[in-house]
């Protein structure tokens, strides 16, 4: 029996190994390019409690959680 915990894989995914693992698979050009570019705009911010948000920041590694596009 073997158990693999993923629970902070999405915490530390690296874009840019990520689209070279993709383009290794031959995934389309185009589809590359968009991910590409939606990681660069990806930015984010930390709510607390209901109505406090802190300033946006750049997002330079992992994935946003809890989006409707959201793996």
């Amino acid at each position: 029996m073997c158990a693999l915990d993923l629970t902070n894989a999405f915490d530390k995914m690296n874009h840019q190994g990520l689209l070279i693992k993709l383009m290794e698979r031959g995934l389309p050009v185009k589809v590359l390019l968009l991910l590409e570019k939606w990681f660069d705009i990806g930015v984010t911010c930390v709510k607390w409690g209901t109505i406090i948000y802190s300033a946006f920041f750049v997002t330079t590694c992992g994935i946003r959680q809890g989006g409707v596009l959201s793996p």
